[in-house]
């Protein structure tokens, strides 16, 4: 009877939250976006104006492939408002598609139905603010990241070549997953890796059907002109304030002056190096995070993960450098938190709910502090945005990103109770 009352609680609120986030829509569709941005670069594409050499909105770049702008050209022929809408609800669909695939590595059998409730609420808290930002932006982040874990969820589930279809569309819309492709040679998935290079292959070149060769191989030298890592914008990457992550930290820790007008004028910075001292601090860092992965794997190459649960860690960790070393990132790309945050509520969900007692008190106190304040550097732009010129000038965003890494890296799966390795092995 209380299991049954908890399935229709749920069933309740799964159609309250689908009915809130169509009334939040159609409000968001009303305000300006960089949606805008997207459709205005497709118009342009199909009239053979190079799309990466000027500025939209009077200073923003379009970022993204020549064959995501191609594809949004039907967008271009309705009404704004209703293109919009329907950019926004697809982006819902991002969400739920994308909750589904990662709830493919956690088993929650074990828990109850007011348990897998609580559980699915507070992982999605954790990234609320990313998400709501991700809406109100028009933003790209939810449909390539649903596209990468989907991705990868196919591929773990034998369906190579969709799996590697999936992935290297995220990457050819923007480079972010490319720290995916790596993993799947360590861990001998070499014909997901061969349909990705492939169809990674045929995205790049497949808009030259309808622009022409000569116009689409101008638009990627242009584009990798504008996106490569090693410009200097991208080294000291603050010219926008409310960039995120090791290019935008790292200069304003460690540099007097940074090169953006709207810097409050408080101090921050514990020292004044220049800045080809910092980019070999930001490329060593960024080297010691990605080899640090091999913590996280810990089997020899060319072996499958032990189990699900394995893997997602795994995996989470991969998901969370992404805003981390890749420059120019605004806050919303760290909704690539999310899999990192739903792994360690998953691990302190099942020690709460289990008797054993598999680590110590200590160690928990410590995790559940360490994921309060992470839920705070996440969130607090939405739970007190009076101050958030402050978070922003301190980076705050990136400190919570990089305080997840040690938590992860100490709650291993070994230590999850009721764990059922065997039927969980992938």
């Amino acid at each position: 009877m209380v299991a049954s009352f908890w399935s229709l609680k749920s069933l309740y609120l799964r159609y309250t939250t689908l009915g809130l986030g169509l009334l939040f829509i159609l409000f968001q569709a009303t305000a300006g976006s960089d949606f805008e941005i997207f459709l205005a670069a497709s118009v342009d594409l199909l009239h053979h104006t190079n799309i990466y050499g000027g500025f939209y909105k009077t200073c923003y770049h379009y970022y993204y492939s020549p064959l995501f702008a191609l594809a949004l050209f039907p967008l271009t022929f309705i009404n704004l408002y209703l293109a919009k809408l329907i950019w926004l609800a697809l982006n819902l669909v991002f969400v739920f598609r994308t909750w589904k695939a990662l709830s493919f590595f956690l088993d929650r059998t074990l828990f109850s139905e007011k348990q897998k409730l609580s559980f699915t609420l507070i992982s999605f808290l954790f990234v609320l603010y990313f998400l709501i930002e991700n809406f109100h932006c028009g933003q790209m982040t939810l449909f390539i990241f649903f596209l990468a874990s989907d991705g990868i969820y196919r591929i773990m589930t034998g369906r190579y070549w969709l799996g590697g279809l999936f992935l290297s569309l995220a990457i050819n819309i923007k480079l972010l997953p490319l720290v995916l492709l790596p993993y799947l040679f360590y861990r001998r998935y070499f014909k997901a890796l061969a349909w990705s290079v492939g169809f990674l292959a045929l995205w790049l070149y497949l808009p030259a059907v309808v622009i022409g060769n000569d116009f689409n191989n101008l638009l990627l030298h242009n584009w990798w002109a504008l996106i490569n890592p090693h410009n200097a914008e991208h080294v000291i990457d603050t010219a926008e304030r409310s960039f995120h992550g090791l290019s935008s930290l790292l200069p304003a820790l460690l540099m007097d002056h940074v090169n953006d007008p709207h810097v409050l004028h408080i101090k921050r910075n514990i020292a004044n190096l220049n800045a080809a001292n910092i980019e070999i601090i930001l490329n060593v860092i960024r080297l010691f995070l990605i080899l640090f992965s091999l913590f996280f794997f810990r089997t020899k190459p060319f072996k499958r993960a032990p189990n699900k649960l394995h893997a997602f860690r795994e995996i989470s960790y991969l998901f969370l450098l992404v805003p981390l070393i890749f420059p120019h990132q605004q806050h919303y790309a760290f909704y690539f938190m999310f899999p990192a945050c739903s792994y360690m509520c998953y691990y302190l969900a099942m020690h709460f709910i289990s008797r054993e007692n598999t680590i110590s008190r200590r160690k928990k106190q410590i995790l559940v502090t360490g994921m309060a304040i992470i839920f705070l550097t996440n969130n607090l732009q939405f739970l007190l945005g009076q101050f958030g010129q402050y978070y922003i000038h301190f980076k705050i965003i990136t400190y919570g990103a990089l305080l997840l890494i040690p938590l992860i890296a100490i709650a291993t799966p070994e230590e999850i109770p009721l764990r059922k390795d065997e039927t969980d092995r992938i």
